[in-house]
């Protein structure tokens, strides 16, 4: 299995069948592609995906929606390489699960992930905890 996680960074986890982490990747998240761009570039301005249409012209009239559309499509393009790759290694059956903040976003654009489950890393502390507490028993 892998996961993407599509946060604040954008990474990859993958897991062998036999349960044993089997590599990963790290990338700067979507919402911080954006304000690295308005923080570092002086002309360009702020911009937000939240409220916008879902609509990513792969060739935009106006500076915004080219921010948004560049950043959008970049970035699935670079998650359905990772994918790519990652199926090459650990074989095409590997199931894909999208993750975090941006997992409903740019699920769709793409095809590429099998489950999306935008908490699934918070689900997973969670169960880590309660495990914890089970093992530690009554206080």
């Amino acid at each position: 299995a892998m996961v993407l996680d599509l946060g604040t960074a954008t990474t990859l986890t993958a897991v062998s069948p036999e349960g044993r982490f089997a590599g990963g990747l790290i990338t700067l998240g979507l919402g911080q592609t954006l304000a690295a761009l308005h923080a570092n570039a002086a002309a360009l301005p702020d911009v937000r995906l939240e409220g916008r249409s879902p609509h990513t012209p792969a060739l935009a009239f106006d500076t915004e929606t080219a921010i948004a559309s560049g950043t959008v499509l970049a970035h699935v393009g670079l998650v359905e390489y990772w994918v790519k790759l990652a199926r090459k290694q650990l074989g095409p059956d590997t199931v894909t699960v999208a993750t975090g903040g941006w997992a409903e976003t740019l699920a769709r654009y793409t095809r590429v992930f099998d489950h999306i489950d935008p908490y699934l890393t918070l689900k997973g502390i969670y169960l880590m905890a309660e495990a914890e507490a089970a093992l530690a028993g009554p206080v």
